[in-house]
């Protein structure tokens, strides 16, 4: 993921308000919710803060846990 921008997740229709997510250290990448707002709805995901590499975890609606690692790179 390029510093600046985001790391979207694909959330199916009516669930992306549901997703919850964490990172490692959160001035690499920082989880970002989803959900309606001023009537647009926002998919969840991962915004790249600084260059580096750092451990994520997504959990969906039904309380699995998605482990993975998120490497942000310069533009």
């Amino acid at each position: 993921v390029i510093v600046g921008t985001s790391l979207v997740i694909a959330a199916p229709d009516g669930t992306d308000a549901e997703w919850t997510g964490t990172t490692a250290d959160r001035t690499i990448a920082e989880f970002s919710a989803g959900g309606a707002s001023e009537g647009a709805t926002f998919h969840p995901g991962y915004i790249a803060r600084a260059t580096g590499t750092t451990d994520a975890t997504l959990t969906g609606p039904d309380g699995k846990n998605i482990s993975f690692r998120i490497s942000v790179v310069a533009p």
